[in-house]
């Protein structure tokens, strides 16, 4: 594989801490018009519940040629649901997103990368379901949900779907997700450019949330996550955008389903 540039993919999602559930509109806005500025066509993982309650503003990114991708109807992690449970969640944000749009939805990205040994189950789901890709491992090490040893490179499932690992560097014997929310906001540029040229054969995208570039949300502590922990969450977001608009600006990449179907044809089928 070669990789060919990267991709801009934004987790539509409301802030999930905050009380005031339309909060993440506006940045959202400005992030669509920051990829507008690169010359970035990407995908969007959606929640079905933020289709249904803000249908236009998925329209916008629909409209400005961006992929329309599933992030689950509800934010809930893959291993708090049973089977059945990640069924009926998947088929209901599925259905949304592709009444809303008039297109097939082929892409799937499990909330908080939750695709883990613990909820493998979810891939015959996907696969049976007509989705052509995940992007929901995060190939290593994680505070909520990782799967250490995991390819970092794109790769098949037994069942056929292709996976987009997220990408991953090593540094200091530990595999970081240099490319996206909290590390691309915290650490330093020449950081993210290490990364760049130590991760060259994998697919690079980047993530954002729009909390991630929120800097007029005032600081709170979220309980279940305290007061350190909290203050990741905040930290450098008036980056964020500059950042990530240097990024693609560099070299913008295409929506994740088009580079699945004409740069990903032969990557080699994985057991896990």
């Amino acid at each position: 594989m070669a990789p060919s540039g990267i991709t801009f993919t934004l987790d539509l999602e409301h802030h999930w801490y905050a009380e005031d559930r339309n909060r993440f509109v506006a940045p959202a806005i400005a992030l669509l018009a920051m990829a507008d500025r690169a010359g970035a066509r990407g995908t969007v993982f959606v929640l079905g519940e933020v289709a249904d309650s803000h249908p236009d503003l998925v329209r916008k990114f629909a409209d400005a040629g961006h992929e329309i991708a599933l992030h689950g109807y509800h934010h809930t992690p893959l291993p708090k649901l049973d089977v059945q449970q990640m069924r009926d969640d998947i088929v209901r944000g599925k259905a949304v997103l592709e009444s809303l749009t008039g297109q097939a939805c082929v892409g799937y990205r499990a909330p908080y990368f939750s695709l883990t040994p613990a909820s493998r189950a979810v891939v015959p789901v996907l696969a049976d379901l007509g989705f052509s890709y995940s992007s929901s491992v995060l190939p290593a090490a994680s505070p909520q949900f990782g799967w250490p040893g995991a390819p970092t490179t794109p790769f098949r499932w037994a069942e056929g779907l292709v996976e987009l690992p997220v990408p991953v560097a090593l540094f200091f014997g530990r595999g970081l997700p240099y490319l996206g929310g909290t590390y691309l906001r915290v650490l330093p540029t020449w950081f993210t450019s290490l990364g760049l040229r130590r991760g060259a054969d994998q697919l690079h995208w980047t993530y954002t949330h729009p909390y991630d570039l929120d800097d007029d949300e005032p600081f709170t502590v979220i309980p279940q996550l305290g007061r350190a922990q909290s203050r990741l969450l905040w930290i450098r977001r008036r980056s964020m955008m500059a950042r990530t608009e240097r990024l693609l600006g560099a070299a913008p990449g295409r929506p994740l389903a088009e580079r699945v179907a004409d740069e990903l044809t032969d990557v080699a089928v994985v057991a896990l």
